[in-house]
């Protein structure tokens, strides 16, 4: 679910800024190689509207609309995570980065998020995938601060059923992220774990605010939301709960198979 199909995007893709010049150079190869096999293509099948809209805009291809949603692997590993309680601890807050391409979406939010973890003496703050916190974070943190290594997808659904809060930010401003898909609260939510999120259009049409996630835009409304998701423990796992009911009547298996 990512706008890689548009080589005149470059200036707004992250691992083009982050990567070295070399890599970076492949990369945008690589974006081209998928622009010059879809315009082979007779059609487009993408996971968000903005991917659909600009494959259309600019491939002028046929495009169509398949959510990401709940397979079977991931619905089962989930499924068995969810029936067993979190592990004893502290309270536990989350981001889990996929990819080198988040480190700027972390980097929106990690005062607020260290800030609002910090003010707490029983909370711990869990990076894990490719992000690297920096020195900063290290020395406010010390040893509440719990580095995860990349974990394969099929171990994910065990670690977010540990967190009390999962994170899922999108540095704003930016074509390339308001392409991306729910994914991050749909992983979340199938282990009854509560997100916060960034208000891009497909988490704004996942998440009821208040009701099945929180949706926080600038760093002031990251550090309230993640203080007032901390302090009650009965509205995080109302949350939680009607996150996970809301993923499986939409996005379910046998829902997904319907709607392709």
């Amino acid at each position: 679910d990512d706008l890689i199909f548009d080589p005149g995007l470059a200036d707004e893709i992250p691992a083009l800024r982050l990567l070295p010049p070399d890599d970076a150079a492949l990369w945008l190869q690589g974006v081209q190689r998928y622009r010059t096999t879809m315009e082979a293509c007779d059609a487009y099948i993408g996971s968000t509207p903005r991917l659909v809209e600009h494959a259309r805009a600019v491939v002028g291809i046929d495009a169509h609309l398949f959510e990401n949603g709940v397979g079977r692997a991931l619905g089962a590993a989930s499924e068995v995570a969810a029936a067993r309680p979190r592990r004893p601890g502290p309270l536990r807050v989350g981001y889990l980065s996929g990819t080198t391409t988040h480190d700027d979406d972390w980097r929106h939010i990690e005062a607020a998020v260290v800030g609002a973890v910090g003010r707490r003496g029983d909370v711990e703050l869990w990076p894990g995938g490719h992000l690297q916190p920096t020195a900063g974070v290290v020395a406010e943190l010390g040893e509440r601060l719990r580095v995860l290594p990349f974990t394969p997808w099929q171990e994910l659904p065990e670690v977010l059923r540990d967190l009390d809060l999962n994170l899922a930010p999108l540095e704003p401003g930016s074509r390339f992220n308001d392409a991306k898909s729910a994914i991050k609260w749909l992983e979340a939510a199938l282990v009854a774990t509560p997100t916060i999120a960034s208000p891009s259009a497909p988490f704004r049409d996942a998440i009821d605010p208040g009701r099945t996630g929180w949706l926080a835009d600038d760093p002031d409304e990251w550090a309230a939301a993640v203080d007032a998701a901390l302090v009650d423990a009965d509205l995080r796992r109302a949350v939680g709960a009607r996150a996970h009911r809301e993923a499986l009547l939409r996005w379910s298996p046998h829902h997904q198979a319907d709607r392709y």
